[in-house]
């Protein structure tokens, strides 16, 4: 990863993305659902499980271009959450 050339490479790692869609996936939606309900428990260790809405991610993503961090960095979906909040 580090050898690719650039000053900055990062990765996001979501969970389930939830959001509106054109094409229907039948288990993707009973996924949604599930996720949805069970996102109150989902606390602590789980936490890294929770689906995460695609506004967030894009958010998470503006964020980090702001700062404009050097080097390689990898984002799971826990710091998506959490970076994706208005402000980072």
């Amino acid at each position: 990863m580090s050898n690719i050339g650039f000053q900055s490479l990062h990765i996001f790692r979501p969970s389930l993305i939830l959001g509106d869609r054109n094409e229907k996936r039948f288990g993707e939606q009973m996924a949604t659902y599930a996720m949805k309900f069970l996102d109150r428990w989902m606390k602590g260790r789980a936490d890294k499980y929770r689906a995460v809405h695609a506004a967030t991610i894009a958010q998470a993503m503006t964020n980090i271009a702001m700062v404009q961090a050097k080097g390689n960095h990898v984002y799971p979906n826990d710091v998506i959450h959490v970076l994706g909040v208005d402000g980072g």
